[in-house]
């Protein structure tokens, strides 16, 4: 399946989403599509005139009931439900949800990064070596968001 994928993903970098989408076809009639790969057709449909509307939403929310954990899929589908359907009620609660998983993947990262700093820096206060993880993680974000220069 890897080397489907990476077909897949070598059509969308080339901006050929009738090609992705036939290859998702075929995967999708053999064995299934993951939520991964559903996603990518949802933006593929977008970008064709092959599907309606529907079919763009139904194949998000396919990614959803097979990985209601996936977060790509929900903020795809924020973005699909407000800029496409003008539904901000209904995006808000996707990217809620996206924002509630990346919650709580976050606090485990930030736990394992608060272990590993305590055992390379064992002679710092712990609450000092939070702060410091903590005002890196902020200005990372900040960053990555285009807030700081």
């Amino acid at each position: 399946m890897n080397s489907e994928v990476e077909q897949i993903m070598s059509c969308i970098r080339r901006r050929d989403s009738k090609t992705a989408l036939s290859l998702m076809a075929s995967i999708e009639g053999t064995r299934g599509l993951c939520a991964r790969l559903q996603v990518l057709k949802a933006m593929c449909l977008q970008l064709t005139d092959q599907a309606s509307l529907e079919d763009v939403e139904a194949s998000l929310l396919k990614a959803i009931e097979l990985d209601d954990q996936y977060v790509d899929a929900f903020v795809e589908l924020g973005w699909f439900r407000l800029s496409v359907l003008d539904d901000a009620r209904k995006a808000m609660d996707s990217f809620e949800r996206a924002r509630s998983l990346l919650e709580k993947l976050n606090g485990e990262v930030f736990r394992g990064m608060l272990a590993c700093a305590e055992e390379l820096r064992p002679d710092e206060h712990r609450e000092t070596i939070k702060k410091a993880l903590r005002r890196s993680l902020m200005l990372q974000a900040e960053e990555s968001q285009g807030l700081v220069r």
